[in-house]
């Protein structure tokens, strides 16, 4: 049975993120703002993900700028923090 991990590595996928990382608190070493329970209180880790916006740019034949796509981006990850 897959852990928490992997099913939030498959959902993020599905809703089309190319990678995804996960990591916990003790994977942190730096400033206290890459503590995930100071960018959100109650957090324990920080889900990561990554899209291909240049191939995505071409295969889509748009225009798109960085800024958009960034958007688009932001506005899927709300959704996935939303519908949980």
């Amino acid at each position: 049975m897959p852990g928490l991990e992997e099913n939030i590595k498959d959902f993020a996928k599905k809703a089309g993120a190319a990678l995804v990382g996960v990591a916990g608190p003790d994977r942190m070493d730096g400033p206290a703002s890459l503590d995930p329970g100071f960018i959100m209180p109650g957090g324990k880790s920080i889900v990561s993900m990554g899209d291909m916006w240049a191939l995505k740019r071409w295969q889509f034949k748009k225009n798109y700028s960085l800024d958009k796509y960034i958007g688009s981006l932001t506005q899927m990850i709300l959704g996935l923090i939303n519908c949980t």
